[in-house]
């Protein structure tokens, strides 16, 4: 049972995948928007904040990951690398 007969099977999934789809279309066009206007370094960094935090709070609430607050912290410290190199 390959994903394709997966997906026949549970058409009900069609609707969020093509909205995970259109969403992560969306992310790339913008992210090569920004390369356009910052440097390549501070558009990476940024990114890798913004999904360090997310990954963060959605481990500690879908998941109740006990631990989830280190990502957390680490994504602060991310956070004030990205702003330092914004003003720098």
């Amino acid at each position: 049972p390959g994903p394709r007969r997966e997906l026949r099977e549970s058409p009900g999934q069609r609707p969020l995948l093509l909205a995970g789809g259109a969403i992560m279309g969306a992310a790339l066009l913008l992210q090569l928007f920004a390369f356009r206007i910052l440097p390549v370094a501070t558009v990476d960094a940024a990114k890798r904040t913004a999904a360090n935090g997310v990954s963060a709070v959605l481990g500690r609430v879908l998941f109740e990951e006990r631990d989830a607050w280190r990502r957390g912290a680490a994504g602060l410290v991310m956070s004030a690398g990205v702003a330092l190199m914004l003003l720098g």
